[in-house]
């Protein structure tokens, strides 16, 4: 029972973290890098030119804020005045969307300053689905720097900036040129290139603290708790398999040794090998079977409470569970098979002998 339950937990495990870090986010992450500088954004510039000249660069973008991270923020409200949401907002410059491969669903991206794009999330919360082009965002204008209230020219794909542990979140993307966050697609071969924009920053700007990393490996570090409890799941998995495994060993050994008279008997009475390997199964699948169910079940009902608290995260069919515990009874048969192997070809004379 308690190998079917870990294998059924990691089963689940193992999918929802390739789930988290491979499911789009709303924006092509390969071979895109970003960076950030603190201090006067007056001081930055220039800095994207510089970069933007280096061989192994395809294209540089800025904005206020990395992608994946909380942005900006600011209220919602329907025309009542109530709250609805927080509207997360970052700034960007015209290159922006381009470089960062974000989709567009409606209308054009922005190429003015003071113009917008929004998600289809801010779309559906504030009922803009049949006239959201031409609109006004709701938000302070001075907050995004601004005079008067950006509007908005397009739509495009949701961003899941704060990830998949929190819900699909309102974005609104307005272009403006206060920006110290670089995302820059670098050719290929992508490591070796990114390592040559570290030197190169590091060099050109050493009091800039400037570093870059890919979005992949945000990514990955923003699901480290799961990455973390996968592996320990992958661990107790194999560590009770193995125990598992020595003790069914055993059991059958002891079993094929207490029971040999017994199967030397049925042999010399005419019976094949293949029906002594089928008796000794059905022994251990009377047991087996009950506890696998019971450790299936078990595991799957874990798995639904886990996966809670990754909002729009599905769990995986009862279908995938049962196939764990068939491939478990599998298992436990061929141990069974390649251990009774010897005594079931054994010339049933010797056995009778020994008795």
């Amino acid at each position: 029972m308690g190998v079917a339950f870990i294998l059924g937990v990691l089963l689940t495990t193992v999918w929802q973290y390739r789930e988290v870090v491979s499911r789009h986010v709303g924006f092509q992450t390969e071979r895109l890098a970003v960076g950030s500088v603190n201090g006067a954004i007056e001081e930055n510039e220039g800095i994207s030119d510089a970069i933007r000249r280096q061989p192994y660069v395809e294209a540089v973008a800025c904005s206020s804020k990395m992608l994946l991270q909380h942005y900006s923020t600011n209220r919602l409200t329907d025309a009542q005045g109530n709250f609805l949401c927080p509207l997360h907002f970052m700034l960007i410059d015209k290159d922006f969307p381009k470089v960062t491969g974000l989709k567009l669903l409606e209308g054009a991206f922005p190429q003015h300053v003071g113009e917008a794009v929004v998600g289809k999330e801010t779309v559906r919360t504030m009922k803009w689905q049949n006239n959201v082009i031409g609109r006004k965002l709701p938000i302070k204008p001075s907050w995004a720097g601004l005079q008067e209230s950006p509007t908005i020219v397009g739509v495009v794909d949701d961003v899941r900036n704060m990830g998949f542990f929190n819900e699909q979140t309102c974005t609104a993307f307005i272009m403006n040129d206060r920006d110290r966050t670089f995302n820059v697609r670098l050719k290929e071969p992508e490591e070796e290139n990114l390592r040559k924009l570290n030197a190169f920053v590091k060099e050109a700007y050493p009091n800039k603290m400037l570093e870059f990393f890919t979005y992949q490996e945000i990514r990955e570090w923003q699901n480290e708790s799961v990455s973390r409890f996968r592996n320990i799941v992958t661990v107790t998995s194999g560590c009770i398999l193995l125990i598992v495994l020595m003790g069914l060993i055993g059991y059958v050994s002891d079993e094929t040794q207490r029971r040999s008279k017994e199967i030397a008997i049925r042999k010399v009475n005419g019976a094949e090998a293949s029906s002594i390997l089928r008796l000794l199964s059905a022994g251990i699948l009377q047991v087996a079977v009950g506890a696998v169910l019971i450790g299936i079940a078990f595991s799957w009902y874990v798995s639904g409470i886990w996966m809670e608290q990754f909002p729009d995260g599905t769990l995986l069919s009862p279908g995938w569970f049962i196939g764990v515990g068939v491939a478990l009874l599998v298992l436990i048969v061929l141990v069974v098979v390649v251990k009774a192997w010897r005594i079931a070809n054994e010339n049933p004379v010797n056995s009778i002998k020994s008795e």
